[in-house]
């Protein structure tokens, strides 16, 4: 798993828990399977730009908030970065 996969995963997690909501819950709000959603916050898929919009309709969110979280160091390898 690439780590902006995991940090994507981890930041989906926490939306989810921040609110007190439940898989279920949050499934629900989102229009998703509670399958779908463990996939998610584990990370198993990389979510595409529509399931993103989904997610982030549901929690009455823009999509950028999913990447509000510390990048990791380059460092010094900037060759997956344009």
């Amino acid at each position: 798993m690439h780590p902006l996969e995991k940090l994507l995963a981890v930041r989906i997690k926490q939306i989810r828990e921040e609110r007190g909501w439940s898989q279920a819950q949050f499934a629900e709000a989102c229009g998703f399977s509670d399958r779908e959603v463990r996939h998610l916050e584990k990370g198993d898929r990389w979510p595409k730009a529509d399931t993103l919009d989904k997610l982030a309709c549901g929690l009455h969110l823009h999509p950028k908030d999913f990447f509000d979280f510390p990048w990791p160091s380059d460092q010094g390898d900037s060759s997956h970065h344009s």
